[in-house]
């Protein structure tokens, strides 16, 4: 085990999670964690919370449902 964090993934806040997620899988050729794919029936799901993985099962991208953006939120430098 490490003495510090390790980072796991990037995480992004969407409206339409699924639909997110499954472009980045595509686009990037990731796999979803084991218990994240669409549902087999093809029906749609209520999933808040996907992940994203590597064929090595490493950790890439995470994706959170959220109900609307907050406006006004920024990085200072």
């Amino acid at each position: 085990m490490s003495d510090y964090p390790v980072l796991m993934h990037t995480a992004l806040d969407a409206t339409g999670a699924r639909a997110l997620a499954e472009f980045y899988r595509e686009f990037l050729e990731l796999q979803c964690l084991p218990g994240d794919e669409l549902p087999a029936d093809g029906t749609t799901d209520d999933k808040d919370w996907l992940v994203l993985v590597d064929g090595n099962g490493n950790r890439k991208l995470a994706f959170q449902q959220v109900p609307t953006f907050r406006r006004g939120l920024r990085c200072s430098s």
